[in-house]
């Protein structure tokens, strides 16, 4: 039987791109299922994006962009960003539609990778479709369920789900015991975590 671990993600967080890197391995070790929950990182970030230099102080953002490179090239993960920090509610909201269709996890990947690796604009609603496209869902429907905010609600009930969980960083994962820990921990912490629970 397949152990389920909740993730808590943004796709504009770079911890959790390299802790997805971590679950990919571990999904090859242990029978585990992931399952994804929106986390909104930066809820007012305008439809346009903003750039990395606007999110974070330049002392700061030249510190922490070297940490993310040194850490996505020791787990030989590509990085590639776009110039802009864009507005994730809408990839979360075709997160449940993936869900929904059987491809969420295929989903979350694709975007991970679409806006760390390949340097695209998941925040615009045509490359979103793009991506959905490319694991599976129709283009047309993804484009719908935007256009109507059929997910909106449940993004919003997520954040305040993970509010009410004291969840206020992410990557965040919960396992089967009902225990989690926050970050991109080393990996042998997943492995320990899952057969803890087991």
């Amino acid at each position: 039987m397949l152990a389920t671990i909740e993730i808590y993600a943004d796709f504009i967080c770079p911890w959790c791109y390299i802790g997805l890197g971590r679950l990919t391995r571990l999904e090859k070790e242990r029978p585990v299922r992931l399952h994804w929950n929106p986390y909104l990182l930066r809820s007012d970030t305008p439809a346009g994006g903003v750039p990395l230099s606007a999110v974070l102080p330049p002392e700061r953002l030249e510190r922490a962009e070297a940490a993310v490179r040194e850490a996505t090239q020791a787990a030989g993960l590509p990085l590639n960003r776009p110039p802009l920090v864009p507005n994730t509610r809408q990839a979360h909201e075709i997160g449940y539609l993936a869900e929904a269709r059987g491809l969420d996890d295929a989903y979350h990947r694709a975007v991970f990778s679409a806006y760390f690796a390949q340097a695209r604009d998941i925040g615009n609603p045509e490359v979103i479709a793009q991506i959905g496209e490319e694991v599976g869902l129709r283009r047309d429907e993804v484009l719908e369920v935007l256009r109507t905010g059929r997910y909106r609600a449940e993004v919003d009930r997520a954040t305040e789900e993970a509010f009410g969980r004291g969840i206020r960083s992410v990557p965040n994962f919960i396992f089967a015991s009902g225990r989690g820990f926050s970050g991109a921990q080393p990996y042998e912490a997943f492995l320990h975590a899952v057969d803890a629970a087991a």
